[in-house]
């Protein structure tokens, strides 16, 4: 190799080391002028969350994750509704790529508690693991999920005793083939829920929601704000619902409304393997003085329709009635009343 070439070859990879000097001074920089702009927004959107009634305070707020990721730590944030319910944990982290910042990891540490103001510490919760994952657009969140694990929920109320379970998640996201719906799948497995005589057998509890008109919910838009029929009521897809436990389980599928004192109407249908122990499946869950087991027990034995699915197991059917949260079978009442949902309120 001549000297000529040597001295080229030398200069290209003076300017390589150059450009990569370059390029990673400009990639540092521009992390920490991001940085900036992402402590500024956030100062900006908690103000102004601050002023609506509700607030978000951290005891300590700090952003790393140089040189590929931001990671935005909120050291035992306390959060505050306009009711004066206070939710504090011991840290809460976002997590997001330089490259990819519209899917968002969260982490939530516990322990956390819950109370009101003169009142104290109501409720308190510990887990194992706290995640979820967010994926945004220009308009809002797109897609949602959430999961914990080894949740446990205790209470200071006589009420209630506490509750916990071995997996809890939540999942939302947009129906592709359907605009403007989304749809909502919650389950529990392994729930145990504290009654006066103790834990009974673990309870697997799941959801399916569906909501034709719900994608502005993604925006941060309330419930009371979504597109109603003529009538004033939201309809409410109940794709099925079931709680099993041991050789006991419990179906459910119909079509909802909500009003919007959040009261619920419509009609469901039930399918019950197992019939003779549903009111021990149901006494887990709802305390016997309601007279719930006993009742939907009695119900189904008496108006339910008994037949055997192709699997060959004797099952129950029964269709209920809703009205403004009553339940009854036919014209016959039952005594029972789903609560209002307050988050079906103006």
């Amino acid at each position: 190799m001549s000297a000529g070439q040597k001295k080229n070859l030398k200069f290209r990879y003076t300017l390589m080391v150059a450009a990569v000097a370059v390029v990673i001074a400009a990639w540092s920089g521009g992390w920490f002028y991001i940085r900036g702009l992402v402590d500024q927004r956030i100062t900006s959107e908690l103000s102004v969350l601050n002023g609506s009634g509700n607030r978000i305070a951290c005891g300590k707020r700090e952003i790393a994750g140089f040189p590929f990721r931001f990671e935005i730590g909120c050291l035992e944030p306390v959060i505050t509704d306009a009711s004066g319910l206070t939710v504090s944990l011991k840290r809460l982290e976002a997590v997001a790529l330089v490259y990819n910042p519209w899917h968002v990891i969260l982490q939530a540490d516990g322990p956390a508690s819950a109370g009101l103001p003169f009142e104290g510490e109501a409720l308190s919760a510990t887990w194992t693991s706290a995640l979820s994952s967010v994926r945004v657009s220009g308009n809002g969140i797109r897609k949602f999920d959430a999961a914990v694990k080894d949740f446990d929920l205790a209470s200071i109320g006589a009420d209630f005793g506490g509750l916990n379970a071995k997996t809890v998640e939540f999942h939302a996201r947009p129906v592709p083939e359907t605009p403007n719906a989304i749809e909502v799948f919650a389950s529990a497995g392994g729930l145990q829920i504290e009654q006066p005589d103790g834990i009974g057998a673990p309870v697997d509890a799941r959801v399916h929601l569906r909501l034709e008109n719900g994608l502005d919910l993604f925006s941060g838009a309330p419930l009371a704000a979504l597109p109603r029929d003529d009538d004033g009521f939201l309809p409410v897809d109940l794709v099925w619902m079931s709680l099993k436990s041991e050789l006991t389980e419990i179906t459910t599928s119909g079509q909802l409304r909500l009003a919007v004192d959040g009261t619920l109407s419509g009609k469901v249908d039930l399918m019950i393997k197992g019939i003779d122990q549903s009111d021990n499946l149901l006494a887990r869950l709802f305390p016997a003085e309601t007279g719930i087991p006993a009742t939907l027990k009695g119900t189904a034995m008496a108006f339910g329709v008994r037949e055997t699915n192709p699997e060959g197991v004797e099952v129950t059917r029964l269709s209920l009635t809703i009205d403004r949260g009553a339940l009854r079978v036919g014209i016959v009442p039952l005594g029972i009343t789903i609560p209002p949902f307050a988050a079906g309120m103006s």
